[in-house]
C-alpha cells in the first residue's frame, strides 16, 4: 500500500481504532480517535478524488470526435 491510496488510510485507521481500544489513558485514547478519524477522511477524500478524475476522464473521452 502506498500513501497515495486510499486503502492506506483506511489501514490506519483501523490501526488507530485498535489503539484507542487499547490505550490505558483516556487522553492517548482521544488521541488515536482524532487520528483515525482524519485517515478516514483522507480515505473518502482520495476516492472522492480518484472517481472525480475518472468521470472527467471518461467525459473527455466520449467527446473526442471518432473515425479518424
Amino acid at each position: 500500500m502506498r500513501p497515495e491510496d486510499s486503502d492506506y488510510y483506511r489501514a490506519r485507521a483501523i490501526e488507530e481504532r485498535w489503539l484507542v481500544r487499547d490505550a490505558q489513558h483516556a487522553q492517548a485514547a482521544a488521541i488515536h480517535s482524532k487520528l483515525a478519524s482524519r485517515y478516514e477522511v483522507l480515505a473518502d477524500s482520495l476516492e472522492l478524488q480518484t472517481k472525480l478524475t475518472e468521470d472527467i476522464l471518461n467525459s473527455a473521452c466520449r467527446s473526442i470526435p471518432r473515425g479518424r
